[in-house]
């Protein structure tokens, strides 16, 4: 039985291609897509991008819907590159994307030809790995050495990403633009600066309290005081600031909406005050 994923922004717009079944093959959900597009800005004119682990294609055929000047997808599974290669056919898309049947680490480390988004430096890189099989360690240093400078790489795993853990597999200068959880799964931004993204981190959810994650949309949990988390949506902490909803609490999390992450009180990275963070750099943004 075939199922059918939804193009949810830019000239494709609501067409619905098909997706073959197949095991552990995750589409990545409209609302996360929704979520990861508002964090790049929607209109990705001219940017260069990789789909790895490309599955669905619902990232890769997303980017090129909102203007990606050329998307290569990655995927090994013969049946599951047969049915992108027939979508890419069904929405005429043959000029933008590239399909390679190959194995995702391979084709990494193989030379690129010219014109292709490796060879140039890709600005935005979707990585979206088999869970549980090791891959994240793997493939993300390779993915990074095929970065542009300053571009970005989306990650979904079945395990938080922290700026420890990117440490280790020696991508320390990777810094964690924004994050959520989706039900098990969950899913990053991150940009190279080069600096060790010393002076930026994402509000990761930092909630002690895993119960308050619910669902594959979004976290709803009330309260006041120190500590508490009030009105969140999209998975993602907020505080002061546009589009907030007030709150009281040191290091409280307050007014969710649309990820953007800001807040008040002491270690919050949003918002206004020290070491906040708040909003999205875009393009061209660097680590102060």
């Amino acid at each position: 039985m075939t199922s059918r994923i939804r193009i949810i922004g830019g000239q494709w717009k609501r067409r619905l291609l098909p997706v073959p079944d197949a095991p552990g093959l995750r589409p990545t959900p409209d609302r996360v897509r929704e979520t990861l597009f508002n964090w790049l800005g929607q209109d990705l004119t001219g940017w260069r991008c990789i789909d790895l682990f490309a599955g669905s294609g619902a990232l890769g055929f997303e980017a090129a819907s909102r203007g990606a000047a050329r998307v290569d997808m990655v995927e090994q599974n013969p049946a599951i590159a047969r049915g992108l290669q027939g979508s890419i056919q069904q929405l005429g898309a043959q000029g933008v994307i590239r399909l390679h049947r190959a194995d995702a680490s391979r084709w990494l480390a193989q030379p690129q030809p010219p014109g292709s988004s490796s060879a140039a430096g890709a600005d935005l890189i979707l990585l979206d790995p088999p869970f549980r099989a090791g891959w994240m360690e793997r493939i993300l240093p390779a993915a990074l050495a095929r970065l542009a400078p300053q571009g970005f790489i989306y990650a979904e795993a079945d395990f938080p990403l922290t700026p420890e853990w990117l440490a280790r597999q020696q991508c320390g200068r990777l810094v964690i633009l924004r994050s959520g959880r989706a039900g098990q799964v969950h899913y990053h931004l991150l940009q190279d600066t080069g600096d060790g993204g010393a002076s930026v981190r994402a509000v990761d959810d930092q909630v002690a309290d895993a119960d308050r994650v619910e669902g594959s949309d979004q976290v709803a949990d009330t309260g006041a005081g120190q500590g508490a988390v009030e009105g969140m949506e999209e998975g993602m902490g907020t505080g002061t600031g546009k589009g907030m909803e007030a709150g009281a609490g040191q290091d409280a999390v307050e007014g969710m909406e649309e990820g953007m992450e800001t807040g008040t009180g002491e270690d919050m990275e949003a918002g206004a005050g020290e070491g906040i963070h708040s909003g999205f750099p875009g393009r061209g943004w660097t680590a102060p």
